[in-house]
């Protein structure tokens, strides 16, 4: 009778051995036989499964994460309506998801609550006005969606260790400086 090819050479041996024990008639033969054939199907299974994930698709998004489109959807409703107020039951409802749902999904699926990362853009956003334009802290934390001022510097100073002002001034002496040289 042949042996097998498998691409470990211990299924080869647990075939080869298995043979004399088979042929041996006694019970423990038999049991020995039995265990050397759940072993050999279990890293078969093993084998085979791993072979079928080199074929499979990859899956698009984490478990329990956002569908790459939901994911879109909701980050272009934030960044279009970033100066508003956003409530996440809005952007699970564009995501048809429940608010629960969708929170769990987003942050699964990007590291973040909805609103940290909503937070996040607006500290961008205004990190941006405050390097390009001339306008006042009041006027960009307006812009950027913040209730008031206050809450504004808080944040920024939260996320940046320093607070509004002395960023501005700290990256318009380095603007300076590049323009000089």
């Amino acid at each position: 009778m042949p042996v097998l090819s498998f691409p470990r050479r211990n299924l080869a041996k647990l075939t080869t051995i298995n043979s004399p024990a088979r042929r041996s008639g006694n019970k423990i033969g038999h049991v020995y036989t039995a265990s050397i054939h759940r072993e050999r199907s279990h890293r078969l299974r093993i084998i085979v499964m791993a072979r079928l994930a080199q074929y499979a698709p990859p899956r698009l998004s984490a478990t329990g994460g956002l569908c790459p489109r939901r994911e879109r959807i909701a980050k272009q409703l934030i960044l279009a309506n970033l100066g508003e107020s956003l409530a996440i039951a809005d952007l699970a409802q564009a995501c048809a998801l429940s608010r629960s749902h969708f929170s769990r999904a987003f942050k699964c699926t990007t590291g973040l609550s909805p609103q940290e990362w909503i937070r996040q853009q607006r500290i961008q956003r205004a990190k941006e006005l405050i390097t390009s334009s001339s306008m006042s802290l009041t006027q960009i934390s307006l812009e950027c969606g913040f209730c008031d001022q206050a809450h504004f510097c808080h944040m920024f100073t939260r996320s940046e260790g320093v607070n509004p002002m002395t960023w501005r001034n700290h990256h318009s002496r380095q603007k300076s400086h590049v323009i000089a040289a």
